[in-house]
């Protein structure tokens, strides 16, 4: 399962294009590590592409936007 999938489901929605539709305005958005074994999710900036991961001590929480290619 992708990193975009993990995320939607953990948020409720079956695929990323509805979280990203119900997200993209918003100041906060839902990001996830990018680190292959870990897959910590919380919310972050809108254009987050190097935030701090709480479960595996790395600097690689994307933002939804970011992992989708909006931001």
């Amino acid at each position: 399962m992708s990193k975009l999938q993990r995320l939607a489901e953990s948020e409720g929605f079956d695929n990323p294009m509805d979280l990203a539709e119900e997200v993209v305005h918003e100041s906060v958005v839902p990001g996830i590590c990018a680190m292959r074994n870990c897959d910590y999710t919380t919310r972050v900036e809108p254009d987050c592409d190097a935030g701090y991961c709480e479960e595996c001590g790395t600097r690689s929480v994307q933002s939804l936007l970011v992992l989708m290619g909006i931001i």
